[in-house]
């Protein structure tokens, strides 16, 4: 079965995904760095203040989380609207079972789409290991990036184990990039353009960035992916919320996958 979606997966996609994750995280850096931090850091700054995840300021940081889903879709997002526009989802059908095969173009495009961001984001943060000194941050000398319980989940274990929580974050916005292709992939069963369907993610992504505008939460609290799949976020988090998003977003993925299969069998 994998062998398969090697095979369907185009290379020229995986580099483009690559090529716009890893593009936006080097021009992060190249805002975010400058002679004076690299010479004196007289604020104590280190990669757990400055990468990516963390960087509230420069606008590659702001368009790299949200343009995720649609970077997420570009390696194999399209693979079933081509399989579906060609007819070979068709002949492939008759030779394995439906249900399975088409959660093996789900979770293609889940694994490579959380791969894809991924490493950008892990070469982002190992590359200010290269030129900043790992310093544990302190809520006082580093006062200037605002990391609180407010806008900051396990903020404790931030200032603690502040790797670890760099990982977590990193890991869980591959997750998502990975649920945003994953969602972008089966719309392929009603949206019958190519483009559209690689950009669901980004759609649905926008829609929610505008909701949040309106239909506010209590206390202000963001239910906006670009605001909690960063480490810490520009708005208000709380782990309820992101908790409840997740698991709408996957409940949302299992159920179109359950439509979209009746459509194959009609």
């Amino acid at each position: 079965m994998w062998a398969y979606f090697r095979i369907r997966i185009q290379k020229r996609s995986v580099w483009l995904g690559l090529f716009l994750g890893i593009g936006l995280s080097m021009i992060q850096i190249a805002q975010s760095l400058d002679g004076q931090l690299l010479s004196r850091n007289l604020f104590f700054e280190s990669p757990y203040t400055r990468w990516l995840g963390m960087d509230p300021f420069n606008f590659s940081a702001l368009l790299f989380f949200i343009l995720l889903p649609l970077i997420a879709a570009l390696p194999a997002g399209s693979v079933l609207h081509r399989d579906l526009t060609s007819g070979l989802i068709g002949q492939v059908k008759m030779r394995r079972n439906l249900t399975s095969t088409l959660w093996g173009y789900v979770w293609a495009a889940f694994i490579s789409g959380a791969l894809v961001v991924g490493v950008a984001l892990i070469v982002n943060l190992a590359t200010y290991f290269m030129v900043l000194p790992n310093i544990r941050p302190d809520n006082l000398l580093n006062a200037n990036v605002a990391v609180m319980s407010q806008n900051t989940l396990f903020v404790t274990l931030y200032y603690q184990h502040p790797l670890l929580h760099a990982v977590l974050s990193l890991t869980f916005a591959s997750l998502w990039a990975g649920l945003f292709a994953a969602f972008a992939t089966i719309t392929a069963f009603w949206i019958n353009n190519q483009f559209l369907v690689l950009a669901m993610g980004f759609f649905l992504h926008i829609i929610l960035l505008v909701a949040n505008t309106i239909l506010r939460l209590p206390n202000q609290v963001s239910y906006v992916p670009m605001d909690f799949l960063k480490e810490t976020a520009n708005s208000f988090i709380s782990l309820p919320v992101t908790g409840s998003v997740t698991l709408a977003m996957v409940l949302i993925i299992v159920s179109m996958v359950h439509l979209g299969g009746k459509r194959v069998v009609w």
